[in-house]
């Protein structure tokens, strides 16, 4: 900046609007000059306390929306004995609820039989590693 810079001078004729008559009247005084400190403060406390009204509201909808959707979603009695039977039914087929597996026909014309997977991924190690020569 080069000094200080001034409002340049107006030269042309301003609007009547920028003009004050005498059929006009005196001017009004400030209708707020003071602030009133007892509004100011029952505005804050009313605010603050709208404030936290909104919080509580929402705090307590979000909680009852966290638990509906928990009890449809994960926690609910239904799924557990779902969850239960298709357990049993897959220990059954599978064979891992602690009993011994029973071998059941898979290919009677190819003459397969099923095995539980353990044992046939042991067997296929030991095939292999009889079958690789030893460095």
């Amino acid at each position: 900046m080069a000094g200080h810079d001034h409002t340049p001078e107006i030269h042309e004729h301003t609007d009547s609007w920028h003009h004050h008559e005498a059929a006009e009247g005196l001017p009004q005084h400030e209708h707020t000059a003071k602030a009133d400190a007892g509004a100011l403060v029952k505005w804050f406390f009313g605010i603050v306390l709208l404030l936290a009204i909104i919080l509580v509201a929402l705090g307590m909808y979000f909680s009852s929306y966290t638990t509906r959707l928990r009890e449809r979603t994960v926690e609910t009695q239904e799924l557990a004995a779902t969850a239960k039977t298709t357990l049993a039914a897959a220990e059954a087929k599978l064979g891992t609820d602690g009993k011994p597996f029973k071998y059941t026909a898979g290919d009677k014309k190819a003459r397969t039989i099923q095995i539980p997977i353990d044992t046939a991924i042991k067997r296929t190690v030991e095939k292999y590693q009889k079958t690789t020569p030893a460095n």
